[in-house]
């Protein structure tokens, strides 16, 4: 639509561009995509790309929460948990290429995509539905194939774990946050072994439990 409802008033993320996909004339997700500083659409072999898979509390659409408020249906809370911190770390790229010695060490010079479920649920369609998203802008972008990274906090952890699993092929390392146990038998783990991937787990957490 080019519009959205502002949950983020603290901050403006308007340079995150707005889309969403579609499966024929079938909506299935929003999105929220934030390009490199000056990008080049011929560099090659082409930026990295970071997923941000955003908590329980921060979906779109609200069937059953808000189902008779329409400006749920196109909101930025998704970006509500890191959507500052991944525009301030692509700021500090300053439009310069990845592989830059000079880079400030706290630089992400590439693409940041923050997929959007429907009421906060990341079953397995949605991941798929997230899954697909990435393997279009692919297409689409100069998005190098080899340097995408996924991470999520809370049932975004727990749906990092489940792109893991649905597209080992795809991710060269996670990070996930304070994840909700996986749901499903312990053959996810051979599967998703040899991916890096950093957990992290407060010791205050309650929401799991560290445990």
């Amino acid at each position: 639509t080019g519009t959205y409802h502002d949950m983020t008033s603290s901050w403006d993320s308007s340079p995150y561009t707005e889309g969403h996909l579609r499966e024929g004339n079938t909506f299935r997700m929003n999105f929220r995509l934030l390009f490199p500083v000056n990008h080049d659409p011929s560099y090659q072999p082409g930026y990295p790309l970071i997923v941000m898979m955003h908590g329980g509390e921060e979906g779109g659409d609200c069937n059953t929460k808000c189902k008779n408020d329409e400006r749920y249906r196109n909101n930025d809370n998704n970006l509500s948990h890191g959507g500052l911190l991944h525009l301030q770390a692509r700021n500090l790229a300053a439009g310069k290429y990845p592989d830059d010695p000079t880079l400030h060490p706290r630089a992400f010079p590439g693409f940041v995509l923050f997929p959007q479920n429907t009421d906060g649920l990341w079953d397995g369609n949605t991941v798929k539905y997230a899954v697909r998203l990435i393997r279009l802008l692919i297409k689409k972008h100069n998005i190098d194939q080899d340097r995408i990274y996924i991470h999520g906090l809370s049932k975004g952890g727990q749906a990092t774990v489940k792109a893991l699993f649905t597209a080992d092929w795809l991710f060269a390392a996670a990070a996930p946050m304070s994840p909700i146990a996986w749901d499903g038998d312990d053959s996810v783990h051979p599967k998703i072994q040899n991916i890096p991937t950093w957990f992290f787990q407060g010791g205050r957490d309650g929401q799991p439990t560290p445990a």
